[in-house]
């Protein structure tokens, strides 16, 4: 069985994390730093977007299982039907789409919760009840992320890969 590609993952995750803090900032913060109509959630405190963000960061995690338990199952199914030595490698993105489409289906994701405001992650975080609308708006968000996240990493191997050359 051919290794996934774990160096794609982090390269992609840091991205994807950037761009979490940078929802974050804008979620939260955009009354002192941006319009306040441009903020959805303006007015909290450093906990609700801590905890945001840590929300965001659970949601990137579960996606990026998702990613590897779908790459797994894949690789087990193609090693049982090719037995006679055909090795293809799988990349390792069934769930994430790279290239223009998960571009635009990263920003359609990271939109949708603004426009909408509703999957809503304005809400406050409690341990106690955790609200199904705070939790598919963390994963749009967190989804979206990786999207994007995922085209800046593609960009940045190419970009690097031309400077060797």
């Amino acid at each position: 069985m051919p290794g996934y590609e774990w160096r794609r993952v982090r390269s992609r995750d840091f991205y994807a994390l950037g761009l979490g803090a940078l929802l974050s900032m804008f979620t939260f913060l955009g009354d002192g730093y941006l319009p306040p109509r441009l903020a959805p959630c303006p007015g909290t405190s450093w906990q609700d977007v801590a905890s945001f963000f840590i929300v965001i960061s659970i949601g990137m995690t579960f996606i990026e299982g998702l990613n590897w338990a779908a790459w797994w199952i894949t690789c087990d199914l193609r090693e049982r039907s090719n037995s006679e030595g055909d090795t293809e490698t799988l990349r390792g993105d069934l769930v994430i789409p790279g290239g223009w489409i998960g571009l635009a289906f990263g920003l359609i994701l990271l939109i949708v919760p603004y426009v909408l405001h509703d999957p809503s992650q304005c809400e406050q975080f409690y341990s106690g009840k955790v609200s199904v609308r705070y939790f598919v708006g963390a994963l749009m968000l967190s989804y979206g992320a990786l999207l994007v996240g995922q085209l800046f990493r593609d960009v940045n191997s190419r970009v690097s890969s031309q400077k060797l050359q």
